[in-house]
């Protein structure tokens, strides 16, 4: 994967949807889609397009997610993921069975995740090797402000 590669989760997704959102978090979005930065998974377009709150929004939710690399979630990520969930509930922490997913494909593939979700983060201090930008306070490096 490049390195300028970064997995967007659905919460970034979600907040750059708002109408309240930030102009600047739409236009860092938007210009990583353009340069081809973005990448998702599968759980991540499920989740977006399941919040389509018509038929043109699904329409639009779709071809949006189709014209995005997708991160294939193999055998051994939903593993990887069935492994976080043991790992992280031993300590105490219980995080959704979809964002367990999402993460163990980042660490799989070896990109970071741009996220609005305090879970994750709950994932990170317990597995360094996902690394996560958490959206209002981090930036993926490459992102040049505007």
């Amino acid at each position: 994967m490049a390195d300028s590669s970064v997995l967007v989760d659905s919460s970034l997704w979600i907040e750059a949807l708002r109408s309240s959102a930030p102009e600047a978090l739409r236009r860092m979005l938007g210009a990583l889609v353009e340069a081809n930065h973005v990448v998702i998974t599968e759980m991540i377009r499920l989740e977006v397009i399941a919040g389509a709150r018509s038929s043109e929004e699904f329409a639009s939710f779709r071809a949006d997610f189709e014209a995005l690399r997708c991160l294939p979630t193999t055998p051994r990520v939903w593993h990887d993921a069935e492994e976080l969930s043991l790992s992280l509930g031993r300590r105490g922490a219980r995080v959704p069975a979809a964002d367990l997913l999402i993460a163990a494909v980042a660490i799989a593939h070896g990109v970071p995740l741009w996220h609005a979700d305090r879970d994750f983060e709950r994932v990170r201090k317990t597995v360094p090797e996902l690394r996560t930008f958490w959206h209002p306070h981090q930036t993926p490096p490459f992102i040049v402000p505007f």
